[in-house]
């Protein structure tokens, strides 16, 4: 039997193999008896992540799913790197904007940092009521994607004299949705390692 570790990503979750699953494929022709067991042609482990597509296409032989699930998890990380830069920066644009209109700089910095933050829980919560990230690695996708929209708040409020004003924005932007998958990526692996 395969040791589990993702296929797709790589992730051993060996200390705690209740963190992934083995997912079994749709075979055409039944598998011949060995005299000592084996792993299935037609099984292969999915970590946290990569589990829900997986399962999606066990209908599929192993040949067909794997493409697909692959593609899909690239899929998924681009829809997630865009919608948590975008929606977080949108966000902060909309806590500005009240942020002034209740009162000067501190008001201006305060909605700010209130507004991206939210956009980045928000980006969050929705992800995973569309199963485009595992509820297990809900909160640390957040805390990375708020690490993240911090960093890009610093870079802002100290580059804003001795960096291009125009790249301010899109620096942020990569932070935050950077961020958002570091953090899903250090659940994935924190939960392979815990023992079960």
């Amino acid at each position: 039997m395969k040791p589990p570790i993702c296929s797709i990503c790589g992730i051993d979750f060996r200390a705690n193999p209740g963190s992934g699953q083995l997912v079994r494929f749709y075979q055409p022709e039944p598998e011949p008896k060995l005299d000592r067991p084996g792993h299935p042609k037609n099984a292969e482990w999915f970590c946290v992540i990569h589990q829900g597509p997986a399962v999606a296409l066990e209908s599929l032989s192993i040949k067909e799913a794997e493409p697909r699930i692959r593609k899909t998890s690239i899929q998924r990380t681009l829809s997630l790197f865009i919608g948590t830069s975008v929606l977080s920066g949108l966000m902060a644009l909309g806590g500005l904007l009240v942020g002034g209109f209740f009162g000067g700089t501190l008001g201006l910095f305060v909605g700010t940092i209130a507004g991206g933050t939210s956009g980045v829980i928000a980006s969050g919560l929705i992800a995973a009521a569309l199963d485009f990230l595992p509820r297990p690695v809900v909160p640390s996708s957040i805390v990375g994607g708020a690490l993240g929209f911090l960093m890009a708040a610093a870079l802002a409020i100290g580059g804003s004299t001795s960096f291009n004003s125009a790249l301010i924005p899109l620096a942020g932007s990569l932070f935050i949705g950077c961020g958002f998958l570091l953090g899903r990526r250090h659940a994935a692996r924190r939960l392979a390692m815990e023992s079960e």
